[in-house]
């Protein structure tokens, strides 16, 4: 007999084997050192799938081996309703440079980091804020500071001690690491709301820094981030359709991407057909020319990387919440929908949205034709194309001119209608173009709000700019590569040029089609008054208008909550006036209105004070709705032999 031992003979056998760190593994693939250990500082150190991810569409980066570190940056940042409210102010103020970069407080400033260095660095960092997170305040205390170009919080004197404190000791650890020079933050430590204003835009950036609300709760989190060094101070692109080289010297586009370009390189706006840009790929490193109209602009903090989040301390809230208030002469915020108690009006809340995906623009201007048999009747050739056409008295050319949504758009309107009432929007009047496809939008909206009883209010005035229907070409507002919102179709409009009797439906045909609207409105604007001549200058003069007549009827009527559901152009014609800017130069307002995607929504809200009224952006009610394309797929092409 054997001897007896106390362990068992299986497990003295079936030893579990070490695990390799995502390092080793990488070296074990073959990887030569530098490289694997680029690779996971550049992923920060996710794993080695995406490691290898990144690699290989570096393969051709001309930089992969060169020694660059990346640079690093420690922020301390808050997260939750504080947060939150932050974030509105910032998309309140588009012009400020401060929104570029998350709401943070800086710890120290960038610095170099070798790769070798990292892992430590951030074991380092992760031992530091374990160890402080006790004497940690758990409430941050910020005031605000105004000066003539500068909107800042800044933090109370002693718990900013706490915080040079612990940067300073992140510098110490650092250079013990590697002799990693870390500079913390010598200035008095604050979250920078705002600055480089405009003097038309000073104002009211400080009116609405003084209505945030810095009781609410916030946890807040010590963040590493870190940022290719290569590409600081670069403009930044954010690739938006897929487009494929048809020369060497080209970039491949991949929805996504980020493009880095050097600044001025595309600072006149530039025609579509002309565009093109130099830049370079964040997603693989490799040069080339690019259209612009492919791309939109970006902040270059969206290509930074976080390595690692700490949280220091939580949320705090209920009475624990109200002690820190004290005697700090802090306005509390103005709610989204109130009563101002000097003038008894109402503070009105504005929300514009594009309608959905339109036949034409996704099946091209012959999509009707494509769809008649022999006799005229229309058979739906793809799943996506609407089962059966609404019956107008105009025939086949009225379908033509004014297009209804496919059903892929149906549903985009209905789940944004179902995201509005999950979030429990509210929405007391609803003002839509006549066009087809955005009467069909209000209705599917509403059926995901599931409001019964609320019905749309046709209104002429909020249709798209009539330079447009003329085929005005560089007008482009398609989400995709359609030329105009017309859908390149020539408008309706005859061999002369002038646009015929207009192809809407009236309300008794909507309602035959299942599309009830408030037959007792009275539109603001007549179809025939729509000029086909309508300047761009016209065109926001009547969209201005618009909006503000329909405002004003909401107001007598008591409505609050309004949702205006018109065209790409719609979004910024609506608002932008109302903010008291003057309109964009007519080429870069057509570019913008290009970036606007189907059901892309903005919303506006009144500020009152006194007797003056203003109009500020804010983040809209719900997140935005995104899919990816997909083409018409045919089996006997692909799969049948030649």
């Amino acid at each position: 007999m054997g001897t007896q031992t106390d362990e068992p003979l299986y497990a003295r056998v079936m030893r579990r084997p070490r695990t390799c760190s995502a390092l080793e593994t990488l070296l074990a693939m073959g990887f030569p050192h530098s490289r694997a250990l680029k690779a996971l500082v550049s992923t920060a150190e996710k794993g080695v799938e995406e490691a290898c991810e990144w690699l290989f569409s570096h393969l051709s980066d001309p930089s992969l081996d060169a020694p660059l570190p990346r640079e690093f940056v420690l922020y301390l940042c808050p997260s939750g309703p504080l947060e939150e409210n932050l974030m509105d102010f910032w998309r309140s103020c588009p012009s400020n440079p401060a929104l570029a970069i998350p709401p943070h407080i800086t710890l120290c400033q960038f610095f170099p980091c070798p790769d070798e260095a990292v892992s430590p660095l951030l074991s380092s960092l992760g031992n530091l804020a374990e160890r402080l997170q006790p004497s940690f305040p758990q409430a941050l205390s910020l005031h605000l500071v105004t000066a003539a170009a500068f909107l800042g919080l800044f933090v109370r004197d002693d718990q900013a001690d706490v915080l040079r404190s612990l940067a300073g000791e992140f510098s110490t650890t650092a250079t013990g690491i590697a002799d990693v020079q870390v500079e913390p933050h010598r200035k008095q430590l604050h979250l920078t709301l705002a600055y480089q204003l405009q003097s038309t835009e000073r104002a009211q950036a400080e009116r609405l820094a003084r209505c945030l609300d810095l009781f609410l709760p916030a946890a807040w989190h010590l963040r590493l981030y870190s940022r290719d060094l290569r590409y600081a101070g670069q403009e930044t692109l954010r690739v938006l359709y897929s487009y494929y080289p048809q020369n060497d010297d080209e970039l491949e586009l991949i929805p996504g991407d980020f493009i880095f370009i050097s600044p001025g390189n595309s600072t006149e706006p530039i025609s579509c057909s002309e565009g093109w840009l130099a830049g370079i790929s964040h997603l693989s490193g490799l040069s080339g020319f690019f259209p612009e109209n492919y791309t939109e602009r970006a902040h270059e903090a969206a290509t930074w990387l976080l390595h690692r989040s700490y949280p220091m301390c939580e949320e705090i809230e209920g009475r624990e919440m109200e002690k820190r208030k004290g005697d700090m002469a802090i306005p509390p915020p103005i709610p989204p929908h109130s009563f101002n108690g000097q003038t008894g009006d109402l503070q009105l809340h504005l929300t514009v949205i594009r309608h959905g995906e339109r036949v034409d623009v996704t099946f091209g201007r012959h999509w009707l034709a494509r769809n008649l048999d022999s006799n005229g009747t229309y058979i739906p050739t793809d799943l996506n194309l609407p089962p059966s056409l609404p019956v107008r008295p105009a025939g086949h050319r009225a379908q033509q001119l004014d297009p209804p949504l496919t059903r892929i758009g149906q549903l985009q309107a209905q789940l944004t209608g179902e995201a509005m009432r999950d979030k429990r929007v509210p929405v007391d009047a609803v003002f839509c173009s006549p066009a087809l496809r955005c009467v069909q939008t209000a209705h599917y909206i509403i059926k995901g709000l599931g409001s019964v009883g609320l019905t749309p209010c046709v209104e002429p005035g909020l249709f798209e700019w009539m330079h447009w229907l003329r085929g005005g070409g560089s007008g482009g507002t398609s989400s995709a590569s359609a030329p105009g919102e017309a859908g390149g179709s020539g408008g309706a409009e005859g061999s002369s040029g002038v646009l015929l009797s207009h192809p809407w439906m009236g309300a008794a045909d909507l309602a035959a089609a299942g599309l009830p609207v408030d037959e007792n409105y009275r539109p603001l604007i007549s179809p025939p008054s729509l000029s086909p001549c309508e300047s761009y200058e016209d065109f926001i003069k009547r969209i201005d208008c618009t909006a503000r007549e329909l405002m004003a009827l909401c107001r007598a009527r008591g409505c609050h909550s309004v949702l205006f559901i018109g065209h790409a152009a719609s979004l910024e014609a609506c608002t932008r006036p109302l903010r008291r800017l003057p309109p964009r130069p007519q080429r870069e307002f057509v570019m913008n209105v290009r970036k606007v995607p189907y059901l892309g929504l903005c919303s506006i809200r009144e500020l009152s004070s006194g007797s003056s009224r203003s109009w500020a952006l804010v983040s809209p009610p719900i997140p935005p709705l995104s899919h990816g394309p997909n083409p018409t797929f045919s089996w006997s092409q692909v799969l049948c032999d030649p």
